[in-house]
């Protein structure tokens, strides 16, 4: 089982005023200290917020459905500090997903319903194009 970090809106807020380097560093200690307690070989520890599995880089966030597997969308914040309207936004992005919604990465809508493509990509119905919105190429596995 691979160990994960809860992360909650308090955690969040925590991280306003800082940068997306600072945030990483923080985040990263706690990661290696999950790793070393749980004896986990690998790195790729997870951190969630709700129901998003949230990647963390020195360049700020990926967000993930842990419902469909899906990507929701990049929150990076290099150029400037973590405020509060990024808390709001991950807030929102949480909410949405627990009321069954999909991020469509073509009208960057939230929908019910959807197609999923490539990796990790999610289309709504309107959108989909079975030409352009191709399953992930496994060929390499």
């Amino acid at each position: 089982m691979v160990p994960h970090i809860q992360l909650t809106t308090h955690d969040f807020r925590i991280f306003r005023g800082k940068t997306s380097m600072e945030i990483y560093l923080i985040l990263e200690e706690v990661r290696i200290k999950v790793k070393k307690a749980t004896n986990y070989g690998f790195d790729n520890t997870h951190f969630f917020y709700q129901d998003l599995n949230i990647g963390v880089s020195p360049s700020g966030f990926t967000a993930y459905s842990r419902k469909t597997g899906t990507f929701i969308d990049r929150l990076w914040f290099e150029e400037r500090l973590f405020e509060q309207q990024d808390v709001d936004l991950l807030s929102d992005w949480a909410h949405q997903v627990s009321m069954g919604q999909t991020y469509c990465r073509e009208c960057q809508n939230w929908v019910l319903e959807f197609e999923p493509y490539s990796f990790a990509g999610a289309v709504c119905l309107k959108c989909y194009d079975p030409i352009k919105h191709l399953p992930p190429d496994t060929r390499g596995d």
